[in-house]
């Protein structure tokens, strides 16, 4: 029984090791895998660049750099989320009006699509369908136009805003824009993410024996206020929008937050209960008036920070708009304007800024730094500096290189302009041995994001392998990092904003790789065969030297040599010319000539003819005649003795 268990085991120990076998090497195929429906995007400013395949013939690759990316479809997303009453003031509405007409115009003659997303909110949010914006204006404006009232959740807002930009992962948050309009008044906020419920979160120092309709409001400070005793905090910001300040209070109120234990006193808001009946709600909590402590308006900012700063890390473009808050009184919304601009870097913006960042890429005074590829001792790619390899498109328009002077070319010659500079695009080229080759592209001209603007030029590969193998592994555009073989060690944009005196940090591009491939030469031989009908070898074979594959053959003059006894009849197997791709064998077939079987009679000796000495044809002869001359004669003795005797 025991060996009969521990076989029993043994076995399902080693179907456990089968089954593993067989799942294992598909999970490392999965983990090798690109994700196809996960696109790889750059940070920042949308760009790309690729590579065609390696041509053998003329190892040369055309390369193209794009702005914005030529991997992206010129699809821009824009959300608006809007304060319930900031969005009711007229201005406000009719700047973001305005900014959206000037959007559709710039659509319309580009071609490209813009996808419009309202979200209003108060204490929780509504977010709207996607509009197209070319063919669905009036029905934004309505979204726009819309009222919502009670309370402010900006926590709210952007997490519904942030879920709208979410929706579609294939365009590229570059192209993704999100504009914040409030007058930052916020004292609610959504801690478990659900920005469209009707009963958001807050907090208060009130108890529930001295509750009034302003416990969890924005007036709940009234009663007790954390930021009025900067020896122990760091007191919300009131005069200032600087990040450094603004970072320090956030962080305070999270460590203030933890050390009091401020999640347990959030509860739950009923807006018409608690404000409107003076009355508290079921879930309600009175907080501890301690100096380390955070209050309701302290957690809100909190909040929308986190998520503001979540939306800036996914890559989004997201900007606010302050708007006056008219019912905080003198003073009690200072706070609350230095935030909105604080979420700015510190800027104040307005629409006409805005529209800015949505409609372009980069600005006139941007520029791109290339820096060819090269590895010592494994390869070197080379620039191609012919004004027919090197062009730039805008949109379908191609702008043809001008030399200027020397590796210097302008592209988009500007009407009205004689200057050799009157160019929208430069490129420079300095060249340079040992992979320190570059150029430059210099961008004279506005870059919109609602057209592709390209430079298109060609690198060579300089003396490659000539061992068989494989170098290099082909990546279009970059997206799969490989090791090599790099199309460029370095592909940097400078880029210019709009109204900026310096261009901003470099940002790269993914960097394309190539590769090729090194046959091994084979040689083959051509063997020309003589053989008779029956197959058997009447002379020696011929065979040609040894020659590469592809090389071309012709053995015409090998193919009927005279034979003797053999007439030649056909030349059968492989083709007489013809290009070797592999061995080749002819073979040429003889006819075995015919015997005549009749005798030839010897002609009688002449008289005169006389034996030459040494000559044994001849003496045999002479003896011959002799014997017979003998015999002649003892026969006539013999004859003439019988007559005498009678």
């Amino acid at each position: 029984m025991k060996a009969k268990k521990k076989l029993r085991t043994l076995l399902a120990a080693l179907l456990c090791i089968v089954m593993l076998a067989g799942v294992l090497p598909a999970a490392t195929l999965a983990a090798d895998q690109v994700p196809t429906d996960t696109p790889r995007f750059t940070t920042g400013v949308s760009r790309s660049k690729t590579a065609t395949p390696l041509d053998p013939e003329t190892w040369t690759s055309d390369i193209t750099l794009s702005l914005p990316s030529a991997e992206e479809k010129l699809e821009s997303e824009v959300v608006f989320v809007l304060d319930g009453s900031s969005s009711a003031d007229e201005n406000v509405k009719n700047e973001a009006l305005t900014l959206l007409d000037n959007l559709k115009d710039a659509v319309t003659d580009s071609g490209a699509a813009v996808k419009v997303c309202i979200v209003k909110f108060k204490r929780y949010a509504a977010k709207s369908d996607w509009f197209d914006l070319a063919t669905s204006y009036d029905a934004i404006k309505s979204a726009i136009e819309s009222r919502i009232s009670g309370g402010t959740n900006i926590h709210a807002g952007l997490l519904a805003g942030k879920a709208a930009l979410e929706e579609h992962p294939n365009i590229s948050p570059a192209k993704k824009y999100l504009i914040l309009v409030s007058d930052g008044s916020t004292y609610l906020y959504s801690k478990d993410g659900d920005w469209a419920s009707d009963t958001p979160f807050s907090r208060s120092y009130y108890t529930k024996e001295n509750y009034k309709g302003f416990a969890g409001s924005f007036n709940d400070n009234g009663l007790y206020e954390p930021n009025n005793y900067p020896e122990v905090n760091v007191p919300r910001p009131k005069d200032t929008s600087d990040v450094a300040v603004w970072q320090a209070y956030l962080k305070d109120v999270e460590d203030r937050n933890r050390e009091s234990s401020g999640d347990l006193y959030d509860y739950h808001i009923d807006y018409d209960l608690n404000f409107n009946q003076g009355k508290p709600s079921d879930d309600f909590k009175s907080q501890p008036a301690v100096m380390r402590s955070a209050n309701n308006r302290d957690m809100a900012f909190y909040y929308a920070h986190q998520v503001w700063q979540q939306l800036k890390a996914a890559g989004y473009n997201a900007y606010s708009i302050a708007t006056k808050d008219g019912m905080a009184g003198a003073g009690n919304a200072d706070d609350s304007l230095c935030f909105m601009n604080y979420l700015n870097q510190g800027r104040s913006l307005n629409f006409g800024d805005i529209q800015n960042e949505i409609l372009y890429a980069v600005d006139a005074g941007s520029y791109v730094d290339i820096h060819l590829g090269y590895a010592k001792g494994d390869y070197d790619f080379d620039f191609v500096n012919d004004p027919a390899k090197i062009f730039v498109t805008v949109g379908d328009e191609k702008l043809e290189a001008v030399p200027i002077r020397e590796n210097v070319y302008g592209f988009g010659k500007r009407q009205g302009q004689d200057s050799s500079e009157s160019y929208d695009y430069f490129l420079t080229y300095t060249p340079a041995e040992d992979g320190q080759d570059h150029f430059r592209w210099h961008i004279h001209a506005p870059v919109t994001n609602l057209r592709y603007v390209q430079l298109h030029y060609t690198i060579k590969l300089m003396n490659p392998k000539t061992e068989p193998g494989t170098y290099g592994f082909y990546d279009r555009s970059g997206i799969l990092g490989h090791d090599g073989l790099h199309t460029c060690a370095s592909a940097v944009l400078y880029p210019m904003a709009t109204g900026a005196e310096a261009v901003g940090e470099g940002l790269h591009f993914l960097r394309p790789t190539l590769s090729y491939h090194v046959k091994e030469i084979l040689r083959y031989t051509v063997t020309v065969r003589y053989v008779d009908e029956d197959g058997n070898a009447i002379a020696p074979a011929y065979t040609s030297d040894s020659l590469k594959e592809g090389s071309a053959y012709d053995v015409t003059a090998q193919t009927a040599p005279a034979i003797q006894g053999y007439t030649y009849k056909a030349a059968t197997g492989d083709p007489l010319t013809g290009t070797l791709d592999g061995n080749k064998v002819v073979t040429v077939v003889y006819t075995k000539d015919a015997v005549d079987p009749t005798p030839t009679k010897p002609e009688p000796a002449k008289p005169g003819d006389t034996p030459h000495t040494g000559d044994s044809g001849s003496m045999l002869l002479w003896l011959s005649l002799a014997v017979v001359s003998g015999g002649a004669a003892v026969s006539a003795l013999v004859v003439s003795k019988r007559k005498n005797r009678r």
